[in-house]
């Protein structure tokens, strides 16, 4: 009889430590702690850390594009006269204002190596080269004067250069006036005084004192 006894009460032992689950299969709780414990961590931190090196456990994606800072606008006169600089070096073989231009070149205006075609024209032929800023406008004009849409960029003071056949209205203070074919004399500009210059049905505003501005530069 006492062995019996001691046989029930190993057998309720055994019951004690294991349990029952709701779906009637034994539960064994120091291997449901484990699970939990993987299940919480990363199974490797090191590849969730990469957002963010130095905080562990938080991987922050990189912020939308929106959010990112938007590049410095050019608010410095140019110091270069593009117009002055086409008409002096390229105007003899591109035409005045870029007549001569055909509808072939106008495609490689959309090409991405056509700033290094106006660099290599301007060192190689004109013998002025043009550098940084300088190129950048006189890109711009080329492109401008290839298209038929305005260009407008501040020279230095008062001074500003056009596209040809461009007319200009300053909206807000300030006023202008026509001196030549492509140049124009703006005065009293105050912070968003708007030069707007009208081409062919075309247009461009330049906000002062943002260095320069163009049309649509899409070969269609």
């Amino acid at each position: 009889m006492d062995a019996r006894l001691a046989l029930l009460a190993a057998f309720a032992l055994l019951a004690g430590c294991q349990s029952p689950s709701q779906s009637g299969s034994v539960v064994d709780a120091r291997k449901d702690q484990e699970t939990a414990k993987s299940d919480f961590l990363a199974a490797d931190p090191a590849k969730q850390d990469q957002g963010v090196k130095g905080m562990k456990g938080f991987n922050r994606a990189e912020p939308p594009a929106s959010l990112k800072m938007a590049a410095k606008q050019d608010t410095e006169p140019l110091g270069f006269r593009p117009a002055t600089y086409f008409a002096k070096n390229c105007a003899a073989c591109h035409g005045k204002f870029g007549a001569k231009f055909d509808e072939k070149a106008k495609e490689k205006v959309g090409e991405k190596e056509f700033a290094l075609v106006v660099a290599d024209m301007a060192k190689s032929k004109a013998k002025e080269p043009v550098f940084g800023r300088e190129l950048a406008a006189l890109v711009d004009y080329t492109k401008a004067e290839m298209l038929g849409v305005p260009y407008v960029g501040w020279v230095k003071d008062s001074v500003y250069e056009t596209s040809s056949g461009s007319q200009v209205v300053v909206r807000g203070p300030g006023d202008s006036r026509k001196v030549s074919e492509t140049e124009i004399a703006a005065k009293g500009l105050k912070k968003g005084s708007e030069l707007l210059v009208t081409r062919g049905g075309k247009s461009a505003s330049l906000m002062f004192p943002a260095a320069q501005s163009h049309g649509d530069f899409a070969v269609r």
